[in-house]
This record gives C-alpha cells, structure tokens and sequence, in this order.
C-alpha cells in the first residue's frame, strides 16, 4: 500500500503539468462577432510597425473564429478588430494555420 501511494505521489506532478499545459489550449476565447466560444490564435507578430508616420514597437497577435469564420487582430494585448480581406490573406491561409511556418 506504501508503495502505491509513493508512485501516486510522484506521478501527480507530470499529470498536473500535463493537464496545465493542454487545458489553455482546449479552451477557445469569445468571438466578438458571433459571441460563442470558437476564437482560435494563428500567428502573431512583434517588433517595429509604421503607424501614422512614426515606428512603434508593438505585438500584434492574430486570430480566427472557427463558428462564423471571421478574422481578428489584437494589438498590444487590446480589443479585437476586424481583420481585412488583404491582411487575412497575408497573414492567415484559407485553413486558418500560420502562414510563416513552412510546410513539410
């Protein structure tokens, strides 16, 4: 009995960090368009943009909803906003992956 308590014990903490690190990715964020539970994250990009004539560092996080296929972008960690159909494309294929990573 001691020794099934041990081996509990000391796989308690792998199942914890097992279960941490795949739950944030189960859950979907709220769309603002359909406002259901389906907003996916797809690329995001930081460094320097072009805004209003100046450079500002900033990171632009971007996302698609799987419920009404509407795409969104967040900067610096602030509301969402409609993505346009040349950025989408741009930065996000017609499946919703990352376009920056290459394909096997």
């Amino acid at each position: 009995m001691d020794l099934f308590l041990y081996l509990v014990l000391a796989a308690l903490p792998v199942v914890l960090y097992v279960a941490i690190s795949i739950l944030p990715h189960m859950i979907r964020r709220t769309c603002p368009e359909c406002e259901k539970r389906g907003l996916r994250w797809c690329s995001e990009s930081k460094g320097l943009f072009f805004e209003e004539g100046r450079a500002v560092r900033a990171h632009r996080a971007y996302y698609v909803c799987e419920k009404c296929d509407q795409a969104y972008v967040r900067r610096n960690k602030g509301d969402y906003e409609v993505l346009s159909s040349e950025s989408r494309h741009q930065y996000i294929d017609d499946t919703g992956k990352d376009k920056s990573k290459p394909k096997k």
